[in-house]
């Protein structure tokens, strides 16, 4: 077994505290069986919820795991900026994982058995803005989380309507209840993008993904960038609509 220098073991040491201080007190209850598919190959199950712990093994894309907890914040790592989970294997073995390595929920989470594409499933989650017919930014907003979870706002400092959302197919995404673009919304791909399309006062609606992480800050309405989409804290341009497939992961 290999020690660590000093220095780097007080590093390791500080990051776990860090990363184990965010974590909920409580797992989630077990009967809620939450469940989450991996999505990328070779993820790293590891120890402790930080990129220095060691790994316990790797995993393989597609299969399923049961979700026991997670960090109370996020972590960026490299492009992506999301929680670790505390996950379960089908044989019992128990490890951390990187967020961006998993589909969750219900909705989101439907795996390569339900026929869904899990590109179009990862393409979906994120801050999405209404964009008019000019390439103007709109005041609707849509928000996507991958539980499964949905939020509408329409103006700033609005009240946001939440709910439930399921992917009913690659062209259709449904919300309950319905929001203020209606309950069914289509999914269109433009070139390497998607739109989502719903309808309000007799005319379509049509949004376009501004940030991957639906909890990004809210950006100040004059900043926006070439393309007329709002540009937040620390990014320059609105992200494509689906993230680039990883091929070393967290």
């Amino acid at each position: 077994m290999r020690l660590l220098p000093a220095r780097q073991l007080a590093s390791y040491t500080a990051s776990l505290l860090i990363a184990l201080a965010g974590c909920g007190n409580q797992p989630p209850d077990e009967a809620s069986n939450l469940h989450a598919d991996v999505v990328n190959d070779k993820a790293s199950l590891r120890i402790d919820p930080v990129t220095s712990s060691s790994e316990i093994e790797f995993l393989k894309r597609g299969i399923r795991v049961q979700v026991l907890n997670r960090t109370r914040q996020k972590q960026a790592i490299g492009e992506a900026n999301d929680y670790w989970y505390r996950i379960r294997l089908e044989d019992g073995v128990e490890g951390w994982i990187y967020g961006a390595n998993l589909s969750i929920g219900d909705s989101a989470g439907r795996g390569a058995d339900s026929g869904i594409d899990e590109l179009l499933i990862r393409g979906l989650v994120g801050k999405w803005w209404e964009v008019r017919r000019d390439g103007s930014t709109g005041l609707r907003r849509l928000y996507l989380w991958n539980t499964g979870e949905y939020a509408y706002a329409y103006g700033q400092g609005e009240q946001m309507q939440r709910g439930k959302y399921k992917i009913d197919s690659p062209e259709l995404l449904l919300l309950d209840p319905p929001s203020g673009v209606g309950a069914e919304i289509s999914i269109r791909k433009l070139g390497s993008e998607l739109r989502l399309t719903g309808r309000a006062d007799d005319r379509e609606i049509s949004f376009r993904r501004a940030f991957i992480d639906p909890d990004a800050p809210e950006p100040n309405e004059e900043a926006v960038g070439e393309d007329g989409l709002p540009v937040g804290p620390g990014t320059s341009t609105a992200p494509a609509a689906a993230p680039p497939a990883a091929s070393t992961t967290p």
